[in-house]
């Protein structure tokens, strides 16, 4: 990219290097997900290899260059070099998902699921995972986010409190029945009712997109952290796009499902721990919008 920075015009899509090299050794693999910010500006990344068969995963043991594919959705976007809009986990290939029963056990230790007050409530958890539900409750809160359709400005992305939400962003407001009906060729942010605590000794990624949920995608950007929600909990933000048809969703219809992974060690920095841009209630927008936490 340009010194200052290079503007990616929505409808395109982009083949970028990144700025690093991997050399992995044959008990491991590398896995990508977007960056919250990314997910939430609605830009469509996914990260390529040298003779790779997959998006967003290397062989065991790649060792070579490696390249985003990025296609802004509904903005125009400025974007920055050297600031990240892609993530890279480092797996062993033997798998180290937790089971239904190991899921339910830490739950039980930590916690995993709270209510919209942040005490503990049940979850529901099968088929190596634990669900999450949408929330679109008539409680007076704001019931999430719709992206205005070709909007003049762009976006910037890797700067804070730089953008305006209301040139990009109209608000939803909840219905009477707790319902709302999702358009193709809009893009929505929307919550979990569900306020989520990750334990410090696992982190867990939103399962990715299934026809058998629905014509829809629920997130881009999936990936929980160690110590992500902190003691209380933080809402799940749902990056959503429908497929091809409208799509009527009602509150507390299951959204999402969290799979959860063993970490070889506890960070020495959590993510609940201090101060951290996408914690709290409700959806949030990206960093780059003015008083991104609030609206």
């Amino acid at each position: 990219l340009k010194p200052e920075g290079s503007l990616l015009e929505r409808g395109h899509t982009y083949i970028l290097p990144l700025a690093v090299d991997l050399s992995l050794s044959e008990q491991f693999r590398a896995v990508f997900s977007p960056k919250s910010t990314t997910g939430r500006n609605d830009v469509f990344v996914r990260v390529l290899t040298e003779q790779g068969k997959m998006f967003d995963q290397t062989k065991a043991g790649y060792k070579g260059p490696l390249y985003l594919e990025a296609t802004p959705l509904s903005f125009d976007c400025h974007v920055y070099p050297f600031r990240p809009l892609t993530q890279m986990r480092i797996e062993t290939v033997r798998g180290v998902k937790l089971t239904d029963e190991e899921i339910a056990v830490l739950h039980s230790e930590c916690g995993i699921v709270r209510d919209q007050n942040g005490e503990v409530t049940t979850p529901l958890i099968s088929d190596g995972g634990l669900y999450l539900h949408l929330d679109l409750s008539n409680n007076g809160r704001t019931a999430g986010y719709e992206s205005r359709q070709n909007p003049e400005g762009h976006v910037h992305l890797g700067k804070k409190e730089l953008d305006n939400k209301e040139e990009f962003w109209s608000r939803i407001k909840p219905t009477p029945n707790g319902d709302l009906i999702l358009h193709p060729n809009s893009f929505y942010l929307l919550s979990t009712h569900e306020r989520v605590v990750i334990p410090p000794n696992v982190c867990a990624t939103m399962e990715e997109y299934s026809v058998s949920m629905g014509e829809f995608r629920s997130h881009y950007a999936g990936f929980f952290d160690n110590g992500f929600g902190g003691k209380t909990g933080t809402h799940g933000v749902l990056e959503f796009r429908s497929r091809d048809l409208p799509i009527r969703f009602c509150d507390g219809q299951p959204i999402c499902r969290l799979v959860f992974y063993k970490t070889d060690e506890i960070p020495e920095k959590l993510y609940g721990a201090g101060d951290n841009n996408y914690t709290g209630a409700g959806p949030k927008f990206a960093k780059n919008f003015k008083e991104f936490s609030q609206w």
